[in-house]
C-alpha cells in the first residue's frame, strides 16, 4: 500500500462549523472521494469525523479548519504526514506516529540531545510524527509530549503512538514504579515497546553461552562466583576482569593479575593497586556487593603498540526481520590502559584502518565478514529477551585471530557520531524499520 506524503496546515478560510479537512483534487480523484461527504480520520488510535473539501492549490498540501485543529492540536505546526485511504472503512489514515521514551531534559549537554534533534527532524522530512515523552510528564488520558520543530523544542498534545522506543538511560529510573506503570499502560493499549529494558551482563552471558551459533565467541564468565573461582583463574596465569552487571561506559571495572606473588589491580580510573592476597582485595572492595559483579576471563587481544583495540558495532533490525550492521568503529585505549571506552579516554578509528594494519587486504576483509556474521547471530539470540530492534555490541580479536563478543547493550550510546557525517545510517535504518513495521502491523491490518 502506498502512503502519500502531505503537509497539513491550519486554515482560517475553511469556515465549517464542524471539523473539516481539505485535500488536493489529485488524491480525491485517485481515491474516489467526494466533496462535502463525511469521512473518518484515523490518527494513531484517535478517530475524528470530518467533512471533506477538495482544493486545487497544492498537490502536496492539506488544510485543517479551526474546529479540527482544536480537536487535533498537532495539526497546528505545518508538519508532513503520510496519508492513505481505506475504502472498506471509509477512513483517511494519518501516520506513522513514533514515541521515544526518554529522560531527556532538552539541554545541550544531554547525551541524547543531538540524536533526538536529528531523528525528529529526519522523521518530519519523511512524513512521520515523532515526539519525546518523559515519564514525569506523560499520561495516557492527556498525552503531552515534546517535539523538535523549526530548530526549537516545543510542547504539544499528541495522539497515542503506534509504537514506543525506549531510550531511558538510567536503570534505576527504568525499574521505578513510575516507568513500570507507564509501560503497563502502553501494554494495556496494545502499544509495543521496543528495547523495553536493559539486559545485565549476567543475562547476556547466559543467553549467548547457551546459543550454538555464538557460544564459541563468548569469553568464559561467571555471573555468580567465589574467591576460589577467582584464585583458580589467576593461578592459571590468566588475567581476570570483574565487571558491574549493570555497569556502563567502563565504570567500576577491575582488571586483576598476579605478578611476583602479588595481586595487581587496575581500575577504570587508571589507578593501579597492589594487594598481598586476593582475600585482602575482596575484603576491601567486595565486602558487601560481590553478587553485583560478574567475573570474566581475560583475553590476549590484538593490540596497537601498547593500546588495546576493540570494535563497537551497531545493529538495527530490518523490515524483513533480519539484523544488519549499520555502523561500526574501532576504539583504541590510551597507551597502557585496558579500557577503550570513549568516556575513559579511548579514541575512535575506522575498522578498515585497524584491520588493514594487522592483516593483508584479503584477510582483513574475511575477518570483517566473520565479525559481522557473529554480531548478527548474537543479535538474533538476544532478541529472544524482548522486542529488540537495536543493539550495540563490543567485539574484539585475540592474538590467534579469534573473534570475541565482549559486551552487549540494548541502549547503545548516541552521544558520538562514530565518524559519520550527515544523518546517521542508524537513524535512517531505524526510521525505515518503524515505517515498514507500522504499515504491516497497523495499516494493512485495518484492511484485513
Amino acid at each position: 500500500m502506498i502512503l502519500y506524503p502531505i503537509v497539513v496546515k491550519p486554515s482560517s478560510i475553511l469556515l465549517h462549523e464542524v471539523p473539516a479537512i481539505s485535500l488536493p483534487r489529485r488524491l480525491c480523484r485517485l481515491w474516489g472521494l467526494e466533496s462535502g461527504e463525511k469521512y473518518e480520520l484515523l490518527i494513531g488510535m484517535e478517530k475524528h469525523s470530518v467533512t471533506l473539501v477538495i482544493h486545487d492549490e497544492h498537490d502536496d498540501h492539506a488544510f485543517a479548519n479551526e474546529c479540527l485543529v482544536q480537536q487535533c492540536p498537532y495539526f497546528k505546526p505545518s508538519l508532513k504526514w503520510r496519508i492513505a485511504f481505506l475504502p472498506e472503512l471509509n477512513q483517511l489514515w494519518f501516520g506513522p506516529i513514533f514515541a521515544i521514551l526518554s529522560d531527556h531534559t532538552r539541554t545541550e549537554g544531554h547525551s541524547l540531545t543531538a540524536f533526538l534533534e536529528e531523528f525528529i527532524a529526519y522523521s518530519n522530512e519523511q512524513g512521520c510524527l515523532t515526539y519525546v515523552i518523559h515519564p514525569s510528564e506523560w499520561s495516557m488520558e492527556k498525552a503531552n509530549a515534546t517535539t523538535y520543530y523549526n530548530s526549537e523544542w516545543i510542547d504539544t498534545f499528541v495522539p497515542l503512538p503506534h509504537v514506543v522506543y525506549n531510550r531511558i538511560g538510567s536503570r534505576r529510573l527504568e525499574k521505578s514504579a513510575l516507568v513500570q506503570g507507564m509501560m503497563a499502560s502502553f501494554h494495556s493499549h496494545h502499544i509495543p515497546i521496543w528495547n523495553e529494558r536493559f539486559l545485565d551482563k549476567g543475562e547476556v552471558h547466559t543467553l549467548l553461552a547457551d546459543a550454538p551459533s555464538v557460544r564459541e565467541h563468548v569469553p568464559s564468565s561467571w555471573p555468580t562466583w567465589d574467591e576460589a573461582t577467582l584464585l583458580q583463574l589467576l593461578a592459571e596465569g590468566k588475567n581476570a576482569f570483574l565487571k558491574p552487571k549493570d555497569g556502563k561506559e567502563g565504570k567500576g571495572i577491575f582488571k586483576l593479575s598476579f605478578h611476583e606473588e602479588r595481586l595487581i589491580v587496575h581500575r577504570h580510573t587508571e589507578q593501579v593497586i597492589h594487594f598481598r592476597t586476593v582475600e585482602h582485595f575482596l575484603r576491601v572492595f567486595f565486602f558487601k556487593n560481590k553478587q553485583n559483579y560478574m567475573l570474566q576471563q581475560g583475553i590476549s587481544l590484538m593490540r596497537e603498540n601498547e593500546s588495546v583495540v576493540d570494535f563497537r558495532l551497531l545493529l538495527i533490525k530490518t523490515a524483513n526481520g533480519r539484523w544488519k550492521v549499520v555502523s561500526a568503529v574501532a576504539r583504541q585505549s590510551n597507551a597502557g590502559h585496558f579500557l577503550t571506552n570513549i568516556a575513559q579516554g579511548g579514541t575512535f578509528r575506522t575498522v578498515q584502518d585497524v584491520l588493514s594494519s594487522w592483516y593483508d587486504q584479503s584477510h582483513a576483509s574475511s575477518q570483517w565478514t566473520k565479525m559481522k556474521q557473529v554480531a548478527k547471530d548474537a543479535a538474533a539470540t538476544l532478541e529472544t529477551s524482548g522486542q529488540l530492534i537495536e543493539l550495540g555490541l563490543d567485539m574484539a580479536i585475540d592474538v590467534n585471530d579469534h573473534i570475541w563478543i565482549i559486551e552487549a547493550n540494548t541502549k547503545p550510546s548516541k552521544q558520538h557520531r562514530l565518524l559519520t557525517v550527515g544523518v546517521r545510517p542508524s537513524t535512517k535504518k531505524l526510521l525505515a524499520y518503524f515505517y515498514e513495521w507500522t504499515v504491516k502491523n497497523h495499516l494493512l491490518k485495518e484492511t484485513d
